[in-house]
C-alpha cells in the first residue's frame, strides 16, 4: 500500500561510536538512526505505523522493546540499567499517533552521572532534560 504524503519530516539521531550527549568523535563513522516520522499535516506516527513503515522502506530504527506499562517500577528498572535491550542513556515510550501522541523519556542512572561529571550543573539539567 502506498501513501499519499504531500511531504513527511523524518527525526533522526546523528551518532558515532563515541558520541556523547551530543558531541562526536571526528574519527568515528557516524549514523543517522531514524526515530519519528511525520506526514504533514497529520502528526507523529504512533509506533505500529512508525515499525511498518520503516520495515517496508528498510530503513534502520532504534530497537522495539515492545508494549510496557509506564509505571515507577518500569522507570526505576531503566535507571538502575537492568531492563534488557535498554542503551545506556535509557528508553523513549510512544503511545497513541497523530497530534495525541504521547512521549516520555527514562535516562539511565549512568548516563545522567556520565553527563553531570563532564557538565557544569546548569548545562548538566540541559542536557538531562532534553
Amino acid at each position: 500500500e502506498r501513501n499519499r504524503w504531500e511531504r513527511l519530516i523524518v527525526f533522526a539521531e546523528f551518532w558515532g561510536e563515541h558520541s556523547f550527549a551530543g558531541e562526536h568523535v571526528a574519527e568515528d563513522e557516524k549514523h543517522l538512526t531514524v526515530f519519528d516520522l511525520a506526514p504533514h499535516k497529520r502528526g507523529i506516527l504512533g509506533p505500529i505505523a512508525f515499525i511498518q513503515q520503516c520495515d517496508r522502506a528498510g530503513i534502520e530504527y532504534p530497537k522495539y522493546l515492545g508494549r510496557r506499562n509506564w509505571t515507577r517500577g518500569f522507570v526505576e528498572e531503566v535507571w538502575r540499567g537492568e531492563m534488557e535491550g535498554v542503551t545506556f542513556e535509557g528508553v523513549v515510550g510512544k503511545s497513541g499517533s497523530g497530534h495525541d501522541l504521547i512521549m516520555r523519556k527514562a535516562k539511565t542512572e549512568q548516563w545522567v552521572l556520565a553527563v553531570r561529571a563532564k557538565y557544569d550543573p546548569e548545562r548538566a539539567k540541559q542536557i538531562e532534560e532534553s
